[in-house]
């Protein structure tokens, strides 16, 4: 048999083969990683800053996972900027791919000497890697060309084609911009809010601007835009200017010494150009409270406060109970306050107290305490004043306030259920022989006011369960009701792990608070936990959270961040106050959602 192959047919299929060698080739998976680091500098001066920069590349098309952990980094950073890469290339017939990731911050040096950046722990996908270890030599004075930022900050493209974080720095400085620090206090004792807050100023037309802040005593840092919308047109010094609140943040010393401020850098977009603004330096005195005059119940109150109570109800029976209503009015540092104990009498129980805080802008602030009062017998009973003492930092000394005492008086209960003779009941029948008149009393147990009264109670459980279950199966169908109740376990399950953290002294404590209540609220708002604190504060405002409670957990996230950093912070009595502050946040939302 012979076979004919038309030639054209034959050239198509030789094309064919060619291209399947070509366009088909092996494409190479490996699953190798491979985590570099980089220094934009090996010497720089103290006042400038310098790259560092952190790359994870992979050979796979796979999505790439990385967390950074820095643990006691060496210098000051901003929040990094990430970038993602594509690359792809053809050797010996066969086509690689790669993925690269870059995570690049800008350090600021603390100090002169040689700067040791370690090993930084990176988990990419899972997996942990470990970078290199770089030295940077950190000398007086700064090493940028005044010359060259001349240059730069003439340049219409400057933005573009500068890649130098510091010189855009520098430039700035030539502009009419600048942002203003304002302190409610240029001293402050320990313990003793205050707080502090900035201001932009510039002589553009209003653009949109954003900020960074550095790493500050344990504060972290944060970038995010601001609403633009709030733009003041001022004279300001015989001139005019734009101006906006850039951020307002509340600062509680915990040691003795000077608190630097942190820096903050807005970056201002405009067509075709950017500058960047540096907040001035800004120190504050910390001082130590002095011993003379202290009570031993001193209240941690740092300000100027009156105190006044009330008694609910000041005649009552044994089986009641009344209030005690305890007010503290005044400016300072209320979140700090120990709640006064009152001296406990014989004959009654005065319980722990519960408390409200109500807090304005400008200080002023009214703390509210309950304590609930139990008799036990009959009688007349003195309830003691309170002493409060306080430490006033106007005057310099501790001073000891008390409330008002009260009078209290209980009286016997009456009985509710009297001695009923048997003549009042109404014979219906006696067992084995009609009635006939005067004669021995059988009673069914029907005829019993127990027996009703049981009957009652039995028939409104039965209904109660039938009611409660309907509303259950309709709650559990509802996602949202379901969300929520999850939310509420990982606070429960967080409130069981924090007994041992404050059994054991454990600062971890507020590591697990802050963790548990940024998760309970992604769990709540469905947001994500890669944002920020505010912007999760800002979606829980929108849920069914109470306003206050929102805001209770709000203060309570920033100072656990706070907390964390500070190694010298190992009072138990704090520890324990601070966990009963979350069990009262935990409660609060408990009750909230039924």
């Amino acid at each position: 048999m012979q076979v004919v192959f038309n030639h054209s047919k034959l050239s198509f299929i030789i094309f064919l083969i060619i291209i399947s060698f070509v366009m088909i080739p092996l494409q190479v998976r490996a699953e190798d990683i491979k985590v570099v680091s980089s220094v934009s500098a090996d010497k720089i001066g103290i006042e400038d800053a310098f790259y560092y920069t952190i790359s994870v590349e992979t050979d796979s098309n796979q999505q790439l996972d990385v967390d950074v952990k820095f643990d006691d980094f060496p210098a000051d950073y901003l929040r990094p900027s990430i970038s993602t890469s594509m690359s792809t290339s053809f050797m010996n017939g066969r086509m690689s791919s790669s993925r690269t990731q870059s995570h690049k911050y800008t350090v600021y040096p603390r100090q002169e000497g040689i700067l040791n950046i370690p090993q930084v722990k990176v988990d990419v996908n899972g997996k942990n890697y470990l970078t290199q270890s770089h030295k940077v030599e950190v000398v007086a004075g700064s090493l940028r060309s005044q010359s060259q930022s001349n240059r730069r900050s003439s340049s219409p493209f400057s933005s573009f084609f500068d890649s130098d974080f510091d010189d855009r720095l520098n430039q700035s400085r030539n502009t009419n911009s600048f942002v203003e620090v304002e302190v409610s206090k240029d001293s402050v004792y320990i313990g003793q809010d205050f707080s502090a807050k900035y201001t932009y100023y510039t002589t553009n037309n209003r653009y949109n601007i954003s900020y960074d802040m550095e790493t500050f005593e344990g504060y972290g840092h944060e970038s995010r835009p601001k609403d633009n919308e709030n733009w003041q047109l001022v004279n300001y010094k015989g001139k005019r200017y734009y101006k906006i609140e850039i951020t307002t943040f509340n600062i509680s010393p915990q040691q003795a010494g000077i608190i630097k401020l942190p820096l903050i850098i807005v970056n201002e977009s405009r067509f075709l150009n950017s500058s960047t603004t540096k907040s001035p330096t800004k120190n504050i005195k910390v001082k130590e409270l002095p011993n003379k005059g202290k009570s031993i119940d001193f209240s941690n109150a740092i300000g100027r406060f009156t105190v006044k109570s009330e008694l609910d109800q000041s005649v009552m029976y044994e089986n009641q109970q009344t209030k005690l209503i305890l007010s503290i009015k005044g400016k300072g540092n209320f979140s700090k306050i120990l709640y006064p104990t009152i001296k406990q009498v014989d004959g009654l129980e005065i319980l722990k107290p519960k408390a409200s805080l109500d807090i304005e802008d400008n200080g002023q602030g009214t703390l509210i305490l309950i304590y609930d009062i139990i008799p036990f017998e009959s009688g007349k009973f003195k309830i003691p004043q309170v002493s409060f003492n306080y430490f006033d930092d106007e005057l310099g000394q501790y001073k000891t306030i008390y409330s008002e005492s009260h009078l209290l008086t209980v009286k016997n209960s009456s009985s509710s259920d009297p001695d009923i003779s048997s003549n009042d009941y109404n014979v219906f029948f006696t067992r084995n022989k009609p009635y006939l008149g005067n004669i021995t009393q059988e009673y069914l147990l029907t005829n019993k006011l127990s027996y009703w009264l049981g009957l009652s109670l039995l028939i409104a459980i039965i209904i109660a369960y039938l009611v409660f279950s309907r509303i259950q199966t309709k709650r559990m169908s509802n996602i949202g009701y379901v969300r929520r109740k999850e939310a509420l376990a990982i606070l429960k399950k967080a409130i069981e792990e924090s007994k041992e953290y404050v059994k054991n002294k454990d600062i971890m404590f507020y590591t697990n608070a802050q963790n548990n209540l940024l998760k309970f609220i992604a769990k709540v708002t469905r947001a994500s936990l890669q944002e920020s604190q505010q912007e999760l504060i800002k979606e829980l405002e929108k849920s069914k959270v109470n306003n206050v409670t929102v805001a209770k957990i709000n203060s309570f996230l920033t100072y656990c961040e706070q907390i964390k950093y500070r190694p010298n912070f190992e009072s138990s009595e704090n520890i324990l106050n601070d966990f009963e502050k979350f069990q009262d946040i935990y409660n609060e939302i408990r009750n909230s959602q039924g």
